[in-house]
C-alpha cells in the first residue's frame, strides 16, 4: 500500500519528491548539529588544556572556577562559524584533520538545502564524501557484499574493506538531490571525521577507545 501526503489541512496532495527533500534537509540539519557539538567539545578541551598550561601557578582554584571557564569557552565556540571551529582545532593539534574537505562540502550542501531550498546559487558547488565498500570472496568470485548477497547465505572464504572518495558537482540553478545511499555514505563520512578527530585529542588512549568504540559499532555493513 502506498502513501499519500497532504498539507496540514488535508486538502492538497504533496509530491513524494518534496517530502523526500524535506526529510533529507532535516537529516542534514541533525548531522551538522551533531558535528558542531562534537567540534565545540573538542575546541573546549583543547582551549582549557592550553589555558591551564599558560602559568606555572595553579590555573583554577576550584571545580566551580573550571566550570565557569568551560562555560566561557563554550560561548566563544558557539559564536564561531563551522569552518572556523575546524581551523581552530587544527591550530591546536598542529595537524590537518582527516576528511576536512569532505566535511566542509557537506556543510555547504546543508546550507544550500536549508537556506536555498536546495537550489545552487554559486557558480559551482561540490558534495564530497567517503563511501564504504565491503567485498567478499566466494568459491567462484569476489563480489560486493550487498543485502541481496547476504540473503543468499553464500559461504564466504574472505572479506575486504575499501573506502572510496566520491564527488557530486552542481552548477548554478541545479537542485541538490540526495538519495538514501548517498546519505548513508555522508553519515559514514561524518562518523569517520569525528573518529579521526578524537584520535588527535590530548586524552588518554583508553578514553579515546571508549569514545571511538560506539562509533565503530555504527559503521555496519550496508
Amino acid at each position: 500500500m502506498g502513501f499519500v501526503f497532504t498539507d496540514e489541512k488535508g486538502q492538497s496532495q504533496i509530491s513524494s519528491e518534496i517530502v523526500s527533500n524535506w526529510i533529507f534537509r532535516k537529516a542534514f540539519e541533525d548531522v551538522i548539529i551533531g558535528l558542531t557539538l562534537s567540534l565545540i567539545q573538542a575546541y573546549t578541551l583543547l582551549e582549557i588544556k592550553e589555558r591551564s598550561q599558560r602559568s606555572t601557578a595553579i590555573p583554577f582554584e576550584s571545580a566551580e572556577a573550571i566550570q565557569n571557564e568551560i562555560d566561557k569557552i563554550g560561548i566563544q565556540a558557539r559564536k564561531l562559524p563551522f569552518p572556523a571551529l575546524i581551523d581552530n582545532i587544527e591550530s591546536h593539534i598542529s595537524d590537518t584533520l582527516f576528511f576536512k574537505e569532505e566535511i566542509i562540502s557537506i556543510n555547504q550542501i546543508r546550507n544550500c538545502l536549508v537556506h536555498k531550498n536546495g537550489i545552487v546559487q554559486n557558480a559551482q558547488m561540490s558534495l564530497k564524501y567517503i563511501d564504504s565498500k565491503v567485498s567478499v570472496k566466494t568459491a567462484d568470485s569476489v563480489v560486493e557484499l550487498t543485502k541481496e548477497v547476504k540473503d543468499q547465505n553464500i559461504p564466504i572464504q574472505g572479506m575486504s574493506f575499501e573506502e572510496i572518495r566520491r564527488e557530486n558537482n552542481f552548477r548554478a540553478g541545479d537542485k541538490v538531490q540526495i538519495s538514501s545511499d548517498m546519505f548513508k555514505a555522508i553519515t559514514y563520512t561524518c562518523i569517520r571525521f569525528v573518529h579521526e578527530m578524537i584520535r588527535n585529542l590530548p586524552i588518554p588512549e583508553d578514553q579515546k577507545t571508549s569514545l571511538i568504540q560506539p562509533m565503530m559499532a555504527t559503521l555496519v555493513i550496508k
